[in-house]
């Protein structure tokens, strides 16, 4: 744990953005809670950046995805949570926004989203001190 701690329902990830999208060169810390319930209930996803993003929730930066939700699969690994959202942050989910905003901007004016993508990439690479 990047704090120290041993508690094995917390896990502090991080994720790199994907080449050749803008979300590329960022490194996005988030936050993967496992209920006592896990593997049956899928863990809870949050980014400690702002992130602007149709799937993410402004102010508490949980990530909601299908794969989270009506798709859970009590097989999945940790891998496979960090490689969807890693996909899902230059390929979001339509069908699922909690941020209406983004997603309109997505869908009509992916330039300002991307610069949004951009500012958030840089934002991380300023706070790379706090990174392992």
């Amino acid at each position: 744990m990047l704090d120290g701690s041993r508690n094995l329902k917390i896990w502090d990830c991080i994720i790199p953005g994907l080449p050749k999208t803008a979300w590329e060169n960022g490194r996005y810390k988030l936050t993967v809670l496992f209920s006592k319930y896990h593997p049956i209930v899928p863990p809870i996803c949050a980014f400690w950046n702002t992130i602007y993003h149709p799937n993410v929730m402004m102010g508490s930066g949980i990530v909601v995805m299908d794969l989270l939700e009506d798709s859970w699969n009590t097989s999945f690994t940790i891998t496979d949570i960090l490689i969807s959202i890693n996909r899902l942050l230059a390929y979001p989910e339509m069908e699922n926004p909690v941020n209406e905003e983004a997603l309109q901007c997505f869908i009509y004016n992916r330039e300002e989203f991307d610069v949004e993508a951009r500012i958030a990439s840089l934002e991380t690479r300023e706070e790379e001190g706090d990174y392992p």
